[in-house]
């Protein structure tokens, strides 16, 4: 999915009398891998990205100097599959989400099968103006864990199995870890990673 728009803010006025222009803000928000291509006249971006959820998926921004016209590959992150239920299978990985090849975040990892330690979240991305590794699930028990969250208010991890025979939820919004499931049942599927960007 690929959403694009612009939001326009209203003038405000001091009561001094002098007013801030309006401005426009234009984004671009993918859900699936797609490509961005730079607007005419834009030269510089701000590139926000979440790996997809296994454990929380990891989170970036940064500010790049671009040409009009360039593309850029955008690849978003899948969400990790949860463990099978009843037969102890570990869940998978979230996988990165990349901009071309200026920035990326990491996806979250698997959780450990028979009840073990949830997923770890993904790691500290190494380009960016702001990085923040994704949290980890919590481990399984009886009753599963919750899943790990994505940074900021992004994605939310998906709780835990309530008891034996319990799914796990799956991981909600962007970057959000699946929840473990209870005994002999299966954990719940991470959510994909996005990015946006805005000129």
């Amino acid at each position: 999915m690929e959403v694009v728009g612009n939001v326009r803010a209203t003038d405000v006025c001091t009561t001094a009398g002098k007013c801030l222009s309006a401005t426009a803000i234009n984004f671009q928000k993918f859900t699936a891998t797609g490509a961005f291509t730079v607007p005419d006249g834009v030269v510089r971006i701000k590139v926000e990205l979440v790996g997809g959820g296994g454990g929380g998926g990891s989170y970036v921004v940064g500010w790049f100097i671009v040409t009009p016209n360039s593309v850029y590959t955008v690849t978003i992150g899948a969400g990790g599959a949860g463990g099978a239920g009843g037969v102890a299978a570990a869940g998978s990985a979230g996988g990165a989400t990349s901009f071309g090849t200026l920035m990326n975040a990491a996806g979250g990892g698997g959780g450990v099968a028979g009840g073990g330690a949830g997923g770890a979240g993904g790691e500290i991305p190494t380009n960016g103006d702001f990085r923040s590794r994704g949290v980890n699930g919590s481990a399984g028990g009886a009753a599963g864990g919750a899943g790990g969250s994505a940074i900021m208010i992004f994605g939310a991890g998906g709780a835990g199995g309530g008891g034996s025979g319990a799914g796990g939820a799956a991981g909600q919004w962007y970057g959000g870890g699946g929840g473990g499931g209870g005994i002999n049942a299966a954990g719940g599927g991470g959510s994909v990673g996005f990015c946006i960007v805005t000129w």
